[in-house]
């Protein structure tokens, strides 16, 4: 069983008494590790993260604050080395799974919340235009495509291997079609992430798909 909860919280924001109000909406990912407030990024795409460990309080652990133990991620600041556009997919005891980018190539970014580092980085799919097709960022989860259980999560993550004729059955009609857009033939391998070892296998099954 995933254990996790949901919660909204809406605040208004006033910049001074002649200017209008906006309001940002957080929401609060918690479990009994850890919490992950969100919000949307008002001058640049992507959510910016509060991340904190979680304690009995879930009125403390969903407070609107900076504190000096809290990671921040997706401020994209000017400088900052955190320039992504992030997005919420699951948090699961101690990782932050995310979907990075705005185009059609995506990269799954997992976080180890426990250490403040990456866990996970790399480039990732889930094909369009079949039956199977999600977007993780939705939290869709399709069992053939991105799906995850308290075992781990299984995705396609790109191989970097350089895709031709012999290793794509379908290269030459992928070539074809992703000429017009900027995009080649990329294969990707299905992996598991494991959340007990912190580490990614191969699942066997490969696949050729464009990518930007």
């Amino acid at each position: 069983m995933r254990a996790r909860s949901l919660l909204l919280v809406a605040l208004v924001l006033a910049s001074g008494p002649a200017l209008a109000s906006e309001t940002v909406t957080w929401t609060c990912y918690r479990n009994a590790r850890f919490t992950a407030l969100a919000t949307e990024n008002v001058k640049s795409v992507g959510t910016r993260f509060v991340t904190r460990k979680s304690t009995e309080s879930i009125a403390a652990d969903c407070m609107i604050e900076t504190r000096p133990t809290d990671l921040v991620l997706g401020e994209n600041r000017p400088g900052s080395d955190d320039m992504n556009a992030f997005y919420y997919s699951m948090l699961h005891d101690n990782f932050l799974v995310l979907d990075d980018g705005t185009g059609t190539a995506r990269n799954l970014v997992i976080f180890d919340l426990a250490t403040g580092r990456k866990a996970f980085s790399g480039g990732y799919s889930v094909v369009q235009g079949t039956t199977d097709a999600c977007e993780p960022k939705a939290q869709c989860g399709q069992p053939d495509e991105f799906a995850y259980d308290d075992a781990g999560l299984t995705f396609w993550r790109v191989t970097g291997e350089a895709a031709s004729a012999k290793t794509c059955t379908n290269y030459a009609r992928l070539k074809a079609a992703g000429k017009p857009v900027g995009m080649e033939p990329a294969i990707e391998e299905k992996s598991l992430f494991a959340f007990a070892t912190a580490t990614v296998t191969s699942l066997k099954a490969r696949r050729c798909v464009l990518r930007d």
